[in-house]
C-alpha cells in the first residue's frame, strides 16, 4: 500500500453487524476489524443505528485508537434499515473522503466530495430468484442498479460475481474490482475448540456425520437430502446428516423435506444460529462439508470447513470453483447421485479424505483477511 500524505477518514456502513451473527456479518466483521489492523494511517468512523452497547464484534471494532462511532438514531416507525442505509447515513458522509457499504447499498444521493465504495457479495436475487423471497428480489430490483450507478469503485468478493455484475448491469470492467475474502486463522487453532461443549446433544459422537449449511433455499437442500438418502441405501454403514440452520423459516421448510426421508430421524437441525467455537467444531468432527448451493457468491463456509482440517463437496457454478480450486470435490447440484457418489467416497475411502483435508487446509491459507484489507486499502489510496 502506498503512504498517504494526510490522515484520509473512511466511514464505514457496519449497521449489519447489529443483526444475527451469519455469514453476511462475519464478512463484514472481519474485513472492517483488518482494514482497521492494516490502516493505521486512517481515521475510521464506523456507523450504527441506534446503538445501546452490549455488541461483542462492535464493541470489539470500536476498541482500536483510530476508531470513532457514529451512532444515527432512527425512527422507531417505518423501516429504520432503509431510512439508514438510503438517506441517514448521507448526512454524515460529507466528512469522509470515503464511504464503504460493505453490502449493496449506497445512499440515494451522492456527494461529490466523498468517493462511494460498495461492496457486492452475490447477485443471488437476479440469477437464483426462486430462492429468495419476493420482497428481497423486489428490494434490490428496484434499488441495486441505481445504487450502483452511483459507485465511484464496485468491489466483488469473486471474478464471478464481477462477471455477473458486468452483464447484468453493464457497467465498465474498470469500474469493478475483485477482492476475494479470507479466512480466520484462528479457526486453524485446535485450542480454541479444544474446550466446547458436547455440540451434538442429540446424537452419538460416535457415529459419522455429513455436515450441511441450510441459510437458504440457494443452498440446495432439496437435492443434497436425495443424495444422502440414495447414500444410505447403497452403504451399510450409519451415517448421520447435520444442518446447521438458525432460521424459522429454513427451519420450517427444511424440516417439511426431511419428513419425507426414510432415514428422517438421522437428520439433525441446530434449529438456532451456532457460535463461532461450536460451528468450529461441527466442521473439525464431520466426515464433509457438503456445500451444493444453486449459486454464490463467494461461499465462505468452504473455506471455514478448509481450514478446520474438513473435507469439502461442493457445487461446480459460479465462484466456488475459484474458492476450491483442486481442493475438494465438484459436483453437478442438480445431479443428487453425482453428490451422493462423493459423498460415499469420502465415507468409505480414508486415503481420498486425508489427501482433501490436507490439500483444503493449504488452500484455505492462500485467503487471508489482512491481503484483503491490504488490497481495499491500496484502492481506498488511488481514488
Amino acid at each position: 500500500m502506498g503512504r498517504v500524505s494526510k490522515i484520509k477518514t473512511i466511514i464505514i456502513n457496519i449497521r449489519l453487524l447489529q443483526g444475527p451473527y451469519t455469514g453476511v456479518q462475519s464478512y463484514v466483521y472481519n474485513l472492517v476489524k483488518h482494514l482497521i489492523l492494516s490502516g493505521k494511517k486512517y481515521h475510521f468512523r464506523l456507523a450504527v443505528s441506534s446503538y445501546q452497547g452490549g455488541n461483542q464484534y462492535i464493541d470489539d471494532l470500536l476498541s482500536r485508537p483510530q476508531v470513532e462511532l457514529v451512532n444515527i438514531t432512527l425512527p422507531e416507525f417505518g423501516l429504520p434499515g432503509f431510512l439508514f442505509d438510503h438517506v441517514y447515513i448521507y448526512f454524515w458522509l460529507k466528512r469522509a473522503k470515503v464511504y464503504l457499504s460493505p453490502v449493496n447499498i449506497l445512499p440515494f444521493f451522492k456527494n461529490k466530495k466523498t468517493k462511494y465504495l460498495v461492496g457486492v457479495l452475490d447477485l443471488c436475487t437476479f440469477i437464483v430468484p426462486q430462492t429468495t423471497t419476493k420482497s428481497l428480489k423486489l428490494y434490490y430490483d428496484l434499488f441495486l442498479r441505481s445504487s450502483l450507478s452511483r459507485a465511484d469503485k464496485i468491489i466483488t468478493i469473486s471474478q464471478s460475481t464481477k462477471i455477473d455484475v458486468h452483464q447484468l448491469f453493464r457497467i465498465p470492467l474498470s469500474r469493478i474490482q475483485n477482492i476475494p475474502l479470507g479466512v480466520d486463522k484462528n479457526l486453524a487453532d485446535l485450542r480454541s475448540v479444544k474446550q466446547v461443549p458436547h455440540a451434538r446433544e442429540s446424537f452419538s459422537p460416535k457415529t459419522p456425520y455429513f455436515l450441511c449449511i441450510g441459510s437458504s433455499k440457494r443452498k440446495n437442500l432439496e437435492n443434497t437430502l436425495l443424495a444422502y438418502n440414495r447414500l444410505r441405501k447403497t452403504t451399510d454403514q450409519k451415517v448421520y446428516l447435520v444442518i446447521v440452520v438458525g432460521d424459522p423459516t429454513m427451519i420450517k421448510y427444511i424440516n417439511t423435506l426431511a419428513r419425507t426421508s426414510a432415514y428422517k430421524q438421522d437428520i439433525f437441525l441446530t434449529r438456532k444460529f451456532v457460535s463461532i467455537s461450536n460451528l468450529s467444531w461441527l466442521y473439525r468432527h464431520a466426515m464433509a462439508l457438503v456445500y451444493c448451493s444453486y449459486y454464490e457468491g463467494f461461499g465462505l463456509p468452504i473455506l471455514e470447513a478448509m481450514i478446520n482440517h474438513c473435507a469439502v463437496i461442493a457445487a461446480n457454478n459460479s465462484s466456488l470453483p475459484e474458492v476450491v480450486g483442486s481442493a475438494g470435490v465438484l459436483v453437478d447440484p442438480y445431479n443428487p447421485e453425482a453428490i451422493a457418489s462423493a459423498m460415499e467416497t469420502i465415507l468409505v475411502n480414508k486415503k481420498r479424505r486425508l489427501k482433501l483435508v490436507n490439500d483444503g487446509a493449504k488452500r484455505a491459507r492462500k485467503f487471508a483477511w489482512s491481503k484483503t484489507a491490504n488490497t481495499l486499502l491500496s484502492l481506498i489510496n488511488r481514488i
